[in-house]
């Protein structure tokens, strides 16, 4: 995803000509699902409808539609905002809604104005929605303008009587032009700001190269990841720095790699010679699924239970990828899907990682090593013995692949035979489905529909989904 889109901001000079603007509708492409277009008027007024913008929206029914709005609101920032629309409302016009978004990323809840008797409006902006929802809604909207992967669908719920709508997924080819079609106007868009905004942006008709200490620039700096962490003191280092132990437990000698923070304690532990388990003491309950996550890498899905041995919850299965990202690392995020992160610096990480690789008797961490071997894709693939029953037809039963789906979202893929199926996860015990249907069909274009979950599997009263172990 462009700049554009995953910080919303426009950095550098914005060299135009002065001519003055003209009032124009520029189509980029208009696909089989979603079009891409540039709206410039003739000048600027309060209104949405009066702003210079790109609009990201569907195609796919003649007389209801979503649009992704990105909006000139000054010299240097793009503001986004969504809107749904359809000829058959009659809204009260001033009054607000929620509408829920459910993509790869997760489902969104976003409050909307109704603008007009037709359309509901509102800013997705992370001043309005939050950090984290905008990131995630990023991320989501990345993944589905990205060509290499396939069968990225979204649907619309509404809060009334408003069924529900189904955007159906782009084929790779309308993926590719409508990324670069987006790309191409947010281009534009950004070298038409000085013709918009004589006075640079700014009431006071000046511009400066510096940031505002008060507060009152509109432009934070990129970051590289998705949180911004204030440095620990040398105090809070030491304190949650990674050691390595070993323990003589009842089954012999067991090599660990952790460290404490604020009573919960993380790491990872391991029999020499035998598969890494993480572990996490005094945050969770229940079975639970979950996404590790260091600093700006992939995150790794990981499945807990509780350990009655040791009376923490043990995450079987650590990938090799994980282990290289901790130890390379400056923060690893663990969360409970759907609920807030739990933030453990990696101080001493590398060293701790280090001593226990070689306790274990593996290859030690590789940290940030360039190659497919370190592929937190590949890392976390599992060879599993699968069922995927639909309509009492079992589709797949036996060997499997069960892997995340793309490299940010809580969405799990099922593969075998020429089926495959995605489970994208709303929170930890609930999930929605989508399969390809015809063997070897690249989209998962069918429903099926809301899952819960029993035990390893997801469930309704049509289908069974289950990642056996």
């Amino acid at each position: 995803m462009s700049k554009a889109i995953t910080g919303l901001l426009i950095g550098g000079a914005l060299l135009a000509s002065p001519v003055s603007p003209k009032a124009e509708e520029i189509s980029y492409f208009e696909g089989e699902v979603w079009s891409v277009t540039q709206h410039l008027p003739e000048s600027v007024g309060a209104d949405l409808e009066e702003k210079p913008r790109c609009q990201f929206g569907t195609r796919t029914w003649p007389q209801k539609g979503l649009n992704f709005v990105y909006v000139l609101t000054s010299n240097d920032y793009i503001e986004p905002w969504l809107q749904v629309y359809s000829e058959g409302w009659e809204l009260p016009v001033g009054n607000k809604t929620k509408v829920d978004l459910v993509t790869v990323g997760g489902t969104f809840g976003i409050e909307l104005t109704a603008s007009s008797v037709n359309y509901l409006t509102g800013s997705i902006s992370s001043k309005v929605i939050g950090e984290q929802n905008s990131y995630a809604l990023v991320v989501a909207l990345s993944y589905m303008l990205d060509a290499r992967r396939q069968g990225i669908s979204m649907r619309v719920r509404f809060a009334g009587n408003e069924p529900e709508w189904f955007i159906p997924p782009m084929d790779q080819v309308e993926t590719y032009q409508v990324r670069s079609a987006f790309d191409k106007c947010m281009s534009s868009l950004q070298s038409k700001a000085a013709d918009y905004s004589r006075d640079g942006g700014r009431p006071e008709g000046k511009t400066s190269p510096f940031g505002q200490p008060d507060g009152s620039a509109s432009v934070l700096p990129p970051t590289t990841s998705d949180e911004a962490s204030a440095p620990a003191s040398p105090a809070a280092q030491a304190s949650t720095e990674w050691h390595f132990d070993t323990a003589a437990e009842d089954w012999g000698k067991t090599c660990f790699a952790e460290t404490e923070v604020g009573g919960v304690k993380v790491g990872f532990m391991a029999a020499p010679g035998g598969d890494v388990d993480g572990f996490v003491a005094g945050l969770f309950s229940g079975q639970i699924t979950t996404t590790w996550k260091v600093d700006n890498k992939a995150p790794h899905i990981s499945d807990g239970v509780e350990d009655a041995y040791f009376g923490w919850h043990s995450f079987d299965e650590v990938s090799d990828a994980l282990l290289a990202d901790v130890a390379g690392g400056s923060e690893l995020r663990i969360a409970k899907l759907g609920e807030k992160r739990f933030v453990v610096p990696l101080q001493g990480a590398n060293q701790a990682l280090s001593s226990f690789a070689e306790c274990v008797g593996k290859p030690k961490p590789a940290s940030n090593a360039a190659g497919p071997q370190n592929d937190p894709q590949l890392g976390n693939k599992r060879d599993r013995s699968c069922l995927l029953q639909v309509k009492g037809k079992k589709v797949i039963d036996g060997p499997c692949s069960w892997e995340p789906y793309g490299s940010s979202g809580p969405t799990l893929q099922m593969t075998a035979n020429g089926f495959f199926a995605l489970l994208m996860m709303e929170d930890a015990d609930n999930a929605i489905g989508y399969w390809n249907e015809t063997a070897n069909s690249v989209h998962a274009h069918a429903e099926l529909g809301r899952l819960t979950r029993s035990g390893d599997c997801w469930t309704n009263e049509n289908v069974r989904m289950c990642p056996r172990r």
